[in-house]
């Protein structure tokens, strides 16, 4: 099996990350899987380290994480990555140059079938860790989590704000007429009559509360499995991507991590994951909020099925074709986007001509949202 293609780093980029390591580097090699950001292996005589440059938008990636992670390095929690280094510079309102160089966590991403009791009760320690009271104590500087919801009302309206990105979605091809138009059917049909009894379930059972404020909780927000790495050698799991953490309420933290797309895990974990994440409460506490997330999960799951749609829209795939992209010498220290993207530098390099790879980008990008739409569909058929 041949090696990682090693790619050329921009200069400014290389010196930094030298000056915080305090070696040079012998290799670049990109790291593949992240949807929002661009990510690489970085290889020096000593170790292994992880670099990452962060989308430019409002969502404040790269603030969000970098605080996240220095608070539970300073705790000594062991199963995230220590942050070595960090660089903002501002050149424009929205347009900043951010990024951060990490350790190289242990393991690789677990598959469906590592998924136990075992590997969801690591993740609700992790869970328990991040909230002792010492660490909350010293979490008041934290943003809230991007996307947290505080009340039922907000798991309820959740819904409806996202529904409407998806108005104006028009098909940008004759080929992609046909999946918009199944697209907008579902949301009309299934998903609203999904939606409809989801929210009726909540507003039986909260009644007057729907608007009372849960307890809130360290979170890291885009909690699961997708974003884990098992170490075969030692069965432990490491955690990673804290670009939305901050405080939210444990209701939202629990409905995400069974509802979240990539990993299947059984509901009867519900109970026993939230004995462990909240020991520390009454039986009482565990047995409310325990019924609060059973009530709210048909909510998560419908959020979820439209997440998986986002790739209709064009801000979201400019994001994924940002993390796709690579750091080569192309990227300008002062622009946050590359000219180019190392699959059309070897296309043009092959002969193959410009509206041909035009005509292959689309043809994939039609493929995935035809996946996604399909997903979708098959969470919504499961839930009632």
């Amino acid at each position: 099996m041949s090696a990682p293609a090693s790619i050329q780093l921009d200069l400014h980029i290389q010196h930094w990350i030298e000056a915080q390591c305090g070696q040079s580097i012998e290799q670049v090699i990109p790291v593949a899987g992240g949807k929002n950001n661009q990510a690489l292996k970085i290889v020096t005589g000593r170790q292994e380290l992880f670099f990452k440059q962060y989308f430019a938008d409002d969502c404040q990636r790269f603030q969000r994480e970098t605080e996240f992670v220095q608070l539970l390095n300073q705790h000594n929690i062991d199963s995230v990555a220590q942050l070595i280094g960090s660089e903002q510079v501002a050149k424009h309102k929205r347009n900043d140059h951010e990024y951060a160089l990490f350790s190289m966590l242990p393991g690789q991403m677990p598959t469906q079938a590592h998924i136990s009791k075992a590997l969801v009760l690591q993740a609700a320690q992790f869970v328990a860790q991040i909230n002792q009271p010492q660490v909350q104590q010293s979490a008041t500087h934290l943003l809230n989590a991007r996307g947290g919801l505080a009340t039922a009302q907000d798991f309820i309206d959740e819904i409806p704000k996202r529904l409407e990105g998806f108005k104006a979605i028009e098909a940008i091809s004759k080929d992609e007429e046909l999946l918009v138009q199944a697209l907008l059917e579902f949301l009309n049909g299934d998903f609203t009559q999904a939606f409809e009894q989801a929210k009726q379930q909540a507003m039986d059972y909260f009644s007057d509360q729907l608007t009372q404020p849960f307890e809130r909780v360290l979170s890291p927000s885009d909690i699961g499995f997708h974003n884990t790495l098992f170490d075969a050698s030692t069965s432990k799991l490491s955690f990673f991507d804290f670009e939305y953490a901050g405080w939210d309420s444990a209701e939202k933290l629990i409905t995400d991590f069974f509802a979240q797309p990539r990993f299947d895990i059984a509901p009867e974990y519900l109970e026993d994951f939230i004995a462990t994440a909240f020991h520390a409460s009454s039986m009482q506490q565990q047995a409310r909020l325990l019924k609060h997330c059973q009530v709210l999960l048909p909510l998560a799951h419908l959020k979820w099925a439209l997440i998986f749609l986002n790739e209709f829209k064009h801000h979201d795939s400019q994001r994924r074709a940002f993390a796709a992209s690579g750091l080569s010498s192309q990227v300008s220290p002062q622009s946050s986007s590359p000219i180019s993207s190392p699959i059309c530098e070897q296309a043009s390099n092959s002969g193959i001509k410009d509206s041909e790879i035009e005509e292959n980008h689309e043809l994939i990008e039609l493929i995935k949202r035809q996946q996604q739409l399909v997903k979708a569909q098959k969470r919504i058929a499961r839930l009632f």
